[in-house]
């Protein structure tokens, strides 16, 4: 049963998640160690990857899925 309880989570590039304000958006500048918030989606594929939707920052990150509960 799905009781939408919150079992992980995590920042950008597999990191700890991390609560401070993220420096604004440059795309010339490195890519930020953090998501902005808010993420604006986070979805689960057929072919095990997660896909977060990180528009603060332009990007679109890709993890491989887990099966841990």
């Amino acid at each position: 049963m799905s009781t939408g309880a919150i079992k992980r989570m995590w920042g950008a590039y597999g990191k700890p998640p991390v609560d401070a304000d993220s420096a604004k958006y440059d795309p010339s500048g490195p890519a930020a160690k953090q998501f902005g918030t808010p993420v604006s989606c986070a979805k689960l594929s057929h072919d095990g990857m997660v896909y977060v939707c990180d528009t603060e920052n332009d990007r679109i990150q890709v993890s491989k899925r887990t099966d841990r509960s």
